[in-house]
């Protein structure tokens, strides 16, 4: 439903990258991002990491690698039904962007469209992937939960 009424936005599309670091140059490439959105309801938000986060071996959970120091929200927010295409490639383009500042790794409760969606769970997942695919095959052999990043069941073994 939108709401154009209320001034809120109803229409979004999040993303985002885990950052390496928040170098000169990356800050560059967010002021210059940001100031080209579409809508004044979108934002980049920089998230600070580490800490007690940080320190969780890998091998310790599904969610896996948390050595990133930052986290780059995409939030591509707005009102109207015909900003829908340049708010969405707004998001996009921030997203390839920021590429080489990333470790290719995403947070997946911004999941954009789900776009290369096996790739990001094969970078976001990494040398975990493998254990989280031999759950699946247990749990759920026939692959029935996959409408997001899915991760597909392990093959049988001969």
């Amino acid at each position: 439903m939108r709401c154009a009424t209320t001034g809120n936005p109803d229409t979004y599309y999040w993303k985002s990258r885990y950052l390496n670091e928040l170098s000169a140059e990356a800050m560059d490439a967010l002021i210059r991002l940001n100031e080209a959105s579409p809508s004044h309801h979108s934002t980049l938000d920089v998230w600070h990491l580490g800490g007690a986060l940080s320190r969780v071996p890998p091998q310790n959970t599904a969610f896996g690698d948390r050595s990133a120091p930052y986290l780059i929200g995409i939030e591509a927010n707005w009102e109207r039904p015909e900003d829908d295409a340049a708010c969405i490639d707004w998001g996009r383009e921030v997203f390839r962007a920021l590429e080489p500042f990333s470790s290719d790794r995403e947070y997946f409760n911004f999941p954009g469209l789900y776009e290369e969606s096996d790739k990001s769970v094969r970078n976001t997942f990494g040398a975990n992937l493998g254990r989280l695919q031999s759950v699946k095959r247990k749990y759920d052999p026939d692959n029935l939960f996959r409408l997001n990043h899915n991760i597909p069941p392990a093959e049988p073994a001969d």
